[in-house]
């Protein structure tokens, strides 16, 4: 009789708390960020007689030539980017299939190894995905992903997004400009109006940020498009995830040229999002369980200290 009651509860669990999951693939999707998206971008360090622009003409997709250049990878010991692979002979059916196995589009960061820690936890392995950020929120709204990692929580994403009751870690959002702009920022963003700023599409900067529609936004794909505009002068000030903006300014050798404005516009938490269409609200709170019980670990101190570095 015990034993079955075992079974019994084995089964609900299963079946109410984590339907479907026994048997079916958890798809857990994240941006891709590529460090260059057009030939024209390629950093002065990279021989560009070197990169084969027949290939590029041959992609038509714009995510497939973000792919491309994820090729490249930065090397610390000799300080320069450098092509990782021969790809003079690869047609473009085969390119997705090669690129995704570069280190560069593997899930990385602390968030994406934070996920990993805790659906594990709960005894689900999950398989990741690297897409643009449109295309992350489009598959989480239609159900073919089923959860997205590293988002805000907006009233907007509710609609389609269950949040869990615990976030991943806080982020600090801030402005950037060129060290001879002596750009001066207290916290009002009504001073701020006179002065163009680089933003990314269908992001969210907090809740502050996002109603002053007074502001002069100049909207972008990447943040590596908002480091461009804001290092070419198109845009007086750029915003975004400061150590993040710092990691991709460094990348593109630019990092040097920016000061960061404090205050910071926001320092908001950041989740694990999860799709309405494919995930049950008690799938979450287990989640959130996990997590609340993770991050009081020693593992989840390494992890930050890891990308803190």
């Amino acid at each position: 009789m015990i034993l079955l009651s075992k079974i019994f509860i084995c089964i609900w669990f299963l079946f109410l708390v984590l339907p479907g999951y026994a048997k079916a693939q958890f798809t857990v999707v994240m941006e891709h960020y590529p460090p260059n998206t057009y030939y024209e971008d390629v950093p002065s360090s990279i021989a560009k007689d070197a990169f084969n622009k027949e290939l590029l003409q041959k992609i038509s997709d714009p995510e497939d030539q973000s792919l491309l250049f994820s090729c490249y990878r930065y090397n610390k010991h000799t300080n320069c980017y450098e092509l990782n692979s021969d790809l003079s002979e690869v047609s473009t059916e085969e390119l997705r299939s090669l690129l995704i196995s570069f280190d560069y589009l593997k899930p990385t960061g602390f968030e994406a190894d934070i996920t990993k820690e805790v659906l594990s936890s709960m005894g689900i392995h999950a398989v990741y995905k690297i897409y643009p950020w449109a295309r992350c929120i489009e598959m989480v709204k239609s159900g073919s992903a089923d959860a997205l990692i590293s988002i805000f929580k907006t009233p907007e994403r509710e609609q389609f997004l269950w949040f869990p009751s615990t976030c991943n870690v806080l982020l600090e959002v801030g402005f950037f400009c060129l060290n001879n702009n002596h750009i001066s920022f207290d916290g009002n963003l009504q001073k701020l109006k006179n002065y163009s700023i680089g933003v990314r599409s269908s992001t969210s900067y907090g809740k502050y940020f996002d109603k002053a529609n007074y502001l002069k936004k100049s909207e972008v794909t990447y943040n590596n498009d908002i480091i461009r505009l804001v290092a070419n002068k198109r845009v007086q000030l750029g915003i975004g995830p400061i150590e993040g903006i710092k990691f991709l300014a460094a990348r593109m050798d630019n990092v040097n040229k920016f000061t960061f404005l404090k205050p910071s516009v926001c320092k908001d938490p950041i989740y694990t999002a999860f799709s309405k269409k494919k995930i049950s609200r008690k799938f979450v709170e287990e989640f959130s369980k996990h997590l609340q019980a993770f991050k009081k670990t020693a593992r989840y101190k390494e992890i930050l200290l890891k990308y803190a570095k």
